[in-house]
C-alpha cells in the first residue's frame, strides 16, 4: 500500500509524519518527532499506525501570532504526533488533530503555546461540540435524510382528541 499525506508511519523505530506526496516522482516527505526531516519513495516497506486527518477529531485553532510548540491539557503537557498533530508547523493557526484515546470532550481546554522568534506565549482553545473524527462527520453526511411528514395548518384538526 502507498503512503499518503497525513499518514504516520513507524519506519527505521521512530514514528514519522507524511507531510507530503509527490506524485511525479513518487516520494514522500517525512519528519520525526525529533523534528528530522526525509524523503522516502511512496512503495517503501513500513507500517501506516493511522491518518490522522482522516481518523482524528479535529478543532482550528485561530491564525495568531506564532507556531504552536507545545500543548498541554491541564498541567499534562501533549506529545506531538502522539497525542497531537498539525499538518503543517510553519502555519500559523489551522485545523490541528487530536487523538481520540485523549478522551477529550465538548467543553474541555487545552492550553497551545506559541513562538513568534524568541517570545512565546499561551492561549487557551476550547474543544468545540463537532469534535467528532472525519470518518464519523462523512458517515453521517452520508446518511439518507430522515423522511417529513408534511402536515397543513387543517391537520389539527383531523386528529382524535
Amino acid at each position: 500500500m502507498a503512503i499518503q499525506t497525513g499518514d504516520l508511519i513507524l519506519w527505521e523505530s521512530k514514528l514519522w509524519l507524511v507531510y507530503k506526496v509527490d506524485p511525479d516522482t513518487e516520494t514522500a516527505f517525512i519528519e520525526s518527532q525529533d523534528n528530522e526531516r526525509g524523503v522516502l519513495g511512496i512503495e517503501v516497506d513500513c507500517q501506516v499506525t493511522c491518518n490522522p486527518p482522516l481518523d482524528w477529531p479535529a478543532i482550528t485553532v485561530p491564525p495568531k501570532r506564532g507556531h504552536i510548540v507545545r500543548i498541554q491539557r491541564g498541567a499534562t503537557p501533549l506529545r506531538w504526533l502522539l497525542d497531537w498533530v498539525k499538518m503543517s508547523t510553519f502555519q500559523m493557526g489551522g485545523t490541528l488533530y487530536l487523538n481520540p484515546n485523549l478522551g477529550l470532550q465538548f467543553g474541555d481546554r487545552l492550553a497551545l503555546t506559541l513562538r513568534t522568534n524568541a517570545f512565546e506565549k499561551s492561549i487557551p482553545v476550547e474543544v468545540p461540540r463537532d469534535f467528532v473524527p472525519v470518518n464519523e462527520k462523512r458517515r453521517v453526511r452520508e446518511m439518507p435524510p430522515p423522511e417529513r411528514i408534511t402536515a397543513t395548518l387543517y391537520d389539527h384538526l383531523l386528529d382524535d382528541d
